[in-house]
């Protein structure tokens, strides 16, 4: 009887505090040996029975799988998956079976230094796993918030996390505004919104998006939306049951006016940083809020 093939795939992951010793989906962790603080090595086996290499598309895909769980609720930064590297190289040599050297695979990503909640991020690989005709729109939306975690420029950055965004929202049915109106109020609801406007959404930078004063539609002489934004979080500020979730539809059309100003070239690059990382900030949050909500299922 043949002996499987046990090939140790390995990846590291920078700047992230996974707690050592712990697994996740079958990979295990341990902190490296050059004491590191923020970085740690994941480690999976895959056994094969016949003479060849793992599959990279197999790695990259329980890597990949990983990296979309956690970046629902942290900044997904840099993955580098190793070479794998056979286990059992001596016991196959003993039995007289051919041996065959695995080619290096690479595959990078970017992550910030959160301490992660493993039990959490399980869960949410079961939860992508499960079939759901909503599950293709997710996985789209976290493959963007990787990307955008991973660039430097503030307005590449934002137009990243806007398409994450507009792969939630979907296909507009009667227009843009509607849908994206409609994205807020069957799939955010008013506790939500509440815990995002006090928990986790910076007052400055909600400030710093309605006092820059835009339009959605710069063509007509609506008032700007920015103002309503303004109106309902000094409402909310001084009225502790008034509706929450109108004051983040008008906060989400606000980014909304800032994403049209920017696709159709009225903020040119460079100007408007403030706003942008402002605008980022509130729809970093608001879909991580969403995704875990979604896939964080207990």
């Amino acid at each position: 009887m043949a002996i499987p093939y046990k090939w140790l795939c390995s990846f590291t992951i920078d700047k992230v505090d996974i707690p050592a010793n712990k697994t996740i989906d079958g990979i295990e962790f341990e902190s490296l040996h050059s004491g590191e603080k923020w970085k740690r090595t994941g480690k999976f086996i895959v056994e094969l029975n016949d003479l060849e290499s793992p599959d990279k598309e197999q790695i990259e895909q329980k890597v990949n799988l990983l990296s979309a769980a956690l970046t629902t609720q942290y900044s997904i930064g840099e993955i580098n998956i190793l070479e794998p590297k056979l286990l059992n190289e001596e016991e196959l040599r003993s039995a007289g079976q051919r041996l065959l050297v695995a080619s290096e695979l690479e595959l990078k990503f970017d992550i910030e230094p959160p301490i992660v909640e493993t039990d959490k991020i399980e869960n949410v690989i079961l939860n992508l796993n499960k079939p759901n005709v909503r599950r293709d729109s997710y996985l789209t939306a976290l493959r963007w918030m990787r990307k955008a975690a991973l660039d430097n420029d503030n307005y590449d950055s934002f137009i990243a996390y806007w398409i994450a965004f507009n792969a939630l929202y979907g296909k507009p049915c009667r227009g843009e505004r509607e849908s994206i109106e409609d994205f807020i109020r069957y799939e955010v609801d008013d506790i939500g919104c509440k815990d995002l406007l006090e928990n986790g959404i910076l007052d400055v930078a909600i400030a710093t998006v309605y006092n820059i004063g835009l339009q959605l539609d710069n063509k007509t002489r609506l008032p700007a939306v920015t103002r309503n934004l303004k109106n309902a979080y000094e409402l909310i500020k001084n009225n502790p049951s008034s509706n929450f979730q109108t004051c983040v539809k008008y906060l989400v059309l606000s980014i909304y006016a800032v994403r049209n100003n920017i696709f159709h070239g009225t903020f040119l690059h460079g100007q408007c940083d403030e706003l942008i990382k402002a605008s980022t900030q509130i729809l970093t949050r608001l879909l991580r809020y969403y995704l875990t909500k979604k896939l964080y299922i207990v």
